[in-house]
């Protein structure tokens, strides 16, 4: 583990490829090979590996919270709740398959029912800013505006370059209709936060919920800038959204529908909708938007996705 930490990920596959030679019958040789393989962006191969382990010790403790993880990034949502419930209730002194069962139930909208997996993370590990923010973000869904607002400043204090809970913390105070308490959270995100471009996506909603498109416009720029080539971060899926608006509200229809192509062309346009639009405006607005694009009209599409922050 220590050569993938240190960003040598092929030097440490080959030592786990050696011990799964010399230890074949080792549990924990293809657990191991596995965890790598799932860390370094290769679910498939872990999922393989973790088979593999499955014929040497079908009831190995770490097999049903690893497998589960596993399933959980091959989109096997329903295998990985499956797995991750069995490793509760053989160990549920573990906060990790809490979260990730939490996880789970949140994508799927059940908010109430993650609620407890979140709650019992973080009484397992309350040193972990990251179990804080999940329940802080879970409470937010759940319209508990004051109890995740308490779980979210619990999470950047406890970890102040954690980007995503200030930026859940922005996105709090927007949905509760505080802008400018939104502002101001996004703005200390942006000076204490290790990565930007989520903060910066945020911060350009605010902008443009208060009519100043030129600095929407900026900060969703600077957004693209970060690009994950560049080491910055995964450039977040609303961001070609947010800039055909932008372009849209400065005047700039050419580079409105080309922000539009360029997110349809990397595919981000529609997990945008689904992540960012539906739970704020609407199922039937969002399938109608999505309609448009993929019949081909982005013109049609963008003065759809123009119409909430109208």
């Amino acid at each position: 583990g220590t050569l993938r930490h240190l960003g040598k990920p092929k030097e440490a596959l080959a030592i786990y490829d050696r011990l799964v030679r010399e230890f074949p019958k080792e549990f924990a040789s293809w657990n191991n090979r596995a965890l790598h393989k799932l860390e370094t962006g290769d679910p498939t191969g872990a999922l393989a590996d973790l088979a593999e382990g499955a014929k040497r010790n079908p009831k190995h403790p770490a097999l049903f919270e690893n497998r589960g993880l596993v399933k959980k990034a091959l989109r096997d949502y329903r295998g990985a709740l499956k797995d991750l419930t069995r490793a509760i209730e053989r160990d549920p002194s573990r906060p990790e398959p809490h979260a990730a069962r939490g996880n789970i139930l949140r994508a799927w909208g059940r908010y109430r029912e993650a609620l407890p997996d979140f709650t019992r993370a973080v009484e397992l590990a309350p040193h972990d800013a990251l179990h804080w923010s999940n329940r802080g973000l879970c409470y937010m869904q759940l319209r508990r505006f004051a109890e995740g607002r308490a779980d979210l400043a619990k999470a950047t204090a406890m970890n102040p370059r954690f980007q995503a809970a200030w930026a859940n913390r922005g996105l709090l105070e927007q949905l509760a209709g505080d802008v400018k308490a939104a502002e101001r959270v996004l703005d200390e995100g942006l000076e204490k936060a290790d990565g930007k471009a989520h903060l910066l996506m945020y911060r350009a909603q605010v902008y443009l919920h208060t009519k100043r498109p030129q600095q929407a416009l900026r900060d969703l720029l600077a957004a693209v800038a970060a690009d994950p080539k560049k080491g910055q971060g995964r450039l977040p899926p609303g961001v070609p959204l947010l800039l055909a608006e932008a372009y849209r509200r400065t005047g700039k229809p050419a580079e409105a529908i080309a922000a539009l192509r360029r997110g349809m062309k990397e595919g981000q346009l529609l997990r945008s909708m689904a992540r960012a639009v539906t739970k704020e405006f609407g199922q039937a607005y969002a399938d109608k938007a999505s309609a448009l694009l993929l019949k081909g009209k982005p013109k049609s599409a963008r003065a759809s996705f123009g119409l909430p922050f109208s």
